[in-house]
């Protein structure tokens, strides 16, 4: 039975911690091709989260949140996610931009909705 790539390089990134030859590895240092299978590189990643925020915000005419605000954002849709699943998060800020909320508002009413 073959395995998903996803799963093959777990078993060998545990097998590289643990010490464990590896079938997998063909290079001379088994954590750091594990590390390479795992984390991208720059080169292939396109941008990182605050250059895609602000490119984004300019397309659509408005400032990029500043580092508190994505903060707040991100409290709010952990408190959505925990507190039901996952897809509740972004739209939960989503319905929260909708209603025209200040972050600590939206922040207040998540909890309320978390604690009922």
């Amino acid at each position: 039975m073959r395995h998903p790539p996803a799963f093959r390089v777990l078993a060998f990134c545990q097998q590289a911690r643990t010490g464990v030859v590896s079938l997998w590895g063909t290079g001379p240092d088994p954590l750091q091709e594990c590390n390479d299978a795992l984390v991208p590189d720059a080169a292939t990643q396109a941008m990182n989260a605050p250059d895609w925020l602000s490119a984004y915000a300019d397309k659509l005419g408005v400032d990029a949140p500043t580092t508190a605000e994505l903060k707040a954002v991100l409290e709010l849709a952990g408190e959505a996610a925990h507190a039901s699943e996952r897809i509740a998060a972004p739209v939960a800020c989503w319905l929260a931009a909708k209603a025209g909320v200040e972050l600590e508002e939206a922040m207040r009413l998540a909890r309320e909705v978390s604690a009922s």
